[in-house]
């Protein structure tokens, strides 16, 4: 069956992977369709810094933002 003990968690499920499905497939990059949008905060955190201006053009690897001292 899929089920299968790890570690301590008791429980769980293992997939197959289904590679074979893609094997043969060529790694394709992504180009969205719209500018992308990122939040700058997660879930009622501090909020990062911008590095960037909105619309600015960024190239991939780029800082966009970093975090923001919590304590001020």
């Amino acid at each position: 069956m899929f089920f299968r003990r790890y570690g301590t968690f008791a429980g769980g499920i293992n997939l197959p992977d289904e590679k074979h499905l893609t094997l043969d497939s060529p790694i394709e990059g992504y180009i969205p369709e719209s500018p992308l949008r990122v939040p700058l905060i997660m879930s009622g955190s501090v909020p990062c810094s911008p590095l960037v201006q909105l619309g600015t053009r960024v190239e991939p690897a780029q800082r966009i933002a970093e975090a923001s001292d919590p304590d001020g």
